[in-house]
This record gives structure tokens, sequence and C-alpha cells, in this order.
């Protein structure tokens, strides 16, 4: 196996990859301007790609937006990154929070 990374669907590809380019620091791996492949700036192999959910290479079951889907991203400098995210602006859908596991 030489990867394994999710490929989500959605209408929202440009913003997709501005969220974690400017916020983490992802550098795009493919850009084909209806499939985007990102990964960490300190881990090529910490991959992420969206994929737009019109395109023919969708399976049409899958041309939907995902629903009840959540993505951990674990920084050592959380109160950073949350600082940077409200500087960028960003949608905050659930507040900073000490949880039991970290």
């Amino acid at each position: 196996m030489k990867s394994l990374f999710p490929d989500i669907c959605t209408d929202a590809l440009l913003e997709s990859k501005i969220f974690y380019t400017k916020l983490f620091g992802f550098k795009v791996l493919f850009d084909l301007n209806w499939y985007v492949q990102l990964c960490s700036p300190d881990d090529e192999n910490l991959q992420i790609a969206f994929v737009a959910k019109d395109h023919p290479s969708v399976p049409v079951e899958y041309r939907k937006p995902p629903s009840g889907v959540f993505i951990t991203v674990e920084v050592d400098n959380v109160d950073d990154i949350y600082k940077k995210a409200i500087d960028l602006d960003l949608t905050i859908t659930k507040e900073i929070c000490d949880e039991e596991w970290g």
C-alpha cells in the first residue's frame, strides 16, 4: 500500500482547499479544478482530498454532501491554530475546550 486517505465529495472544493492550506499549512499535491489532494507540511503521508461531488468519476450513489462526518486534526499548538482560525474569520462550530482524552 502506498497511501490511504479520504476523498470527500463537496460543493465547496475551493473553500476546503483554502481552509487546510491557510489554517494548517497543507501543501497542494494535485489540483485539477474538480479534485484537490493536500498533504501536511510536516508529513506527506498525512493527506486529505476533496472531489467535486458532481464529477463523472464519482459514483452516482456518492454524489451528495457528506453527512455526520467530522475530521480530527491533532496538533501541539491548539491555541495558536484556534486563534489563526478566528483571525481567518472561519466559522467555529464548536468552541475550543478540554476533553477527557486531551
